[in-house]
């Protein structure tokens, strides 16, 4: 058996990350693809602000999925031998998902606000 399977504060974590990667992923590719459709098809700069609402939502998603690799380093009880070594594997990589949700909320929102001020489209 590999540690993996045998470590339950592991798998709860990296099943978390699978989903932050795929929402903090797409929060990104969201607003690039709408920048692209309306350079390429001329429509208007309106589109992009109405992405970055989009971003700023599916981010919050990501920083959800955050929170939860949080709590799984919060544990209410007791803990097995196996807490201690996974703390120190992924606690700092936690955190730097958690920074990086927030970056891309506040970077969705002065999409949102602005996005439609660049001089793409009509």
């Amino acid at each position: 058996m590999s540690n993996i399977e045998d470590n339950y504060y592991e798998k709860r974590i990296l099943k978390a990350r699978r989903w932050f990667l795929f929402w903090a992923a797409l929060a990104v590719a969201v607003p690039v693809v709408v920048v692209l459709v309306v350079w390429t098809l001329d429509k208007p700069s309106m589109w992009i602000s109405r992405s970055g609402a989009i971003m700023a939502a599916i981010a919050f998603l990501a920083h959800l999925k955050s929170d939860v690799m949080m709590g799984v380093l919060k544990p209410g009880g007791f803990v097995d031998k196996s807490f201690r070594p996974t703390k120190e594997k992924y606690f700092g990589q936690i955190v730097l998902c958690g920074r990086f949700a927030v970056s891309i909320v506040l970077l969705g929102s002065l999409v949102w606000g602005f996005g439609d001020l660049l001089p793409i489209g009509t």
